[in-house]
């Protein structure tokens, strides 16, 4: 195992499936139309991406947009954990 196979390979996969533990924990704790939407849109880039970084750890063609996959993913985890962190406050 090289340098590049666990830079470009191993570690984008070990994020991403933290990023879908995250985000299973998230959508258990409020279950929101959006928190589900949100976590359904994540989850499936999350899959696609890691299926792809896969693939190209396999000898596929390599492209970077796994990884702007899961940076958008990590995007919409944040903008997901916002709105679970919110309260609502009566008047």
């Amino acid at each position: 195992m090289d340098f590049e196979e666990l830079l470009y390979g191993i570690f984008p996969i070990s994020i991403a499936v933290a990023c879908v533990f995250w985000v299973i924990q998230i959508t258990k704790t409020k279950m929101t139309y959006l928190t589900i939407s949100l976590a359904f849109l994540n989850l499936l880039i999350l899959g696609i991406s890691t299926l792809t970084l896969i693939n190209i750890l396999n000898g596929a063609y390599p492209t970077f947009a796994p990884h702007i996959g899961i940076g958008i993913s990590i995007a919409i985890l944040s903008i997901q954990q916002l709105t679970s962190n919110k309260k609502r406050t009566k008047i």
